[in-house]
């Protein structure tokens, strides 16, 4: 892992510690935990608050449902059977990757068009993908994103580099997103 990133990465696992030692509903503290790592992952790689995405399965690993941006949480739920989502062919096939050129191989996303109530939508334009995979299990998925109206807006391509800090931060934090992770973990879906 880099140096900088290494420091960042023990303070944040410090902060983790103290919150893990807390007392306090698990489900509250799942949502604390979140917010930290969707933090710590905007810092390291210069992403806004909207362009980390983190995902969670179901008790019985057959859904995957938002935890990351809120203003997804409730938007719905993806099942492990869908053949369009990155999220659910990264963790099927148990590998990270990065995707630069998303109009190339684009799935047509629904999420996209849930509207962001702090800012304006744009479209996802790169991409990095990781599975969240613990003694077995598939616990979630890790996305960031670069969304602007152009490839060239969204900024510089995503490297192998960034993919690999991408994979080591994951195989660190996923004892921590086991601990905070309910059990019994259900999305609050959306009906209205």
């Amino acid at each position: 892992m880099d140096v900088k990133i290494k420091e960042k990465f023990d303070v944040f696992k410090t902060e983790v510690k103290k919150l893990q030692a807390e007392e306090g509903e698990k489900e509250k503290k799942f949502y604390k935990f979140l917010d930290m790592l969707s933090s710590f992952l905007q810092d390291i790689f210069k992403v806004e608050d909207d362009e980390v995405t983190i995902f969670v399965t179901d008790k019985k690993e057959s859904l995957l449902s938002f935890v990351k941006p809120d203003y997804l949480r409730e938007a719905g739920i993806i099942p492990m059977t869908s053949q369009d989502s990155f999220a659910v062919q990264s963790l099927v096939s148990a590998k990270a990757k990065v995707i630069n050129h998303m109009k190339k191989k684009r799935p047509s996303s629904i999420f996209e068009l849930v509207k962001n109530p702090d800012k304006p939508n744009y479209p996802v334009q790169k991409l990095m993908v990781v599975p969240l995979l613990l003694k077995g299990k598939r616990l979630g998925v890790i996305e960031i994103l670069k969304k602007a109206m152009s490839s060239s807006e969204a900024g510089p391509d995503f490297t192998e580099e960034d993919l690999k800090q991408l994979v080591e931060i994951a195989k660190e934090i996923v004892t921590y997103f086991s601990f905070f992770r309910p059990e019994d973990y259900k999305p609050k879906l959306n009906e209205g």
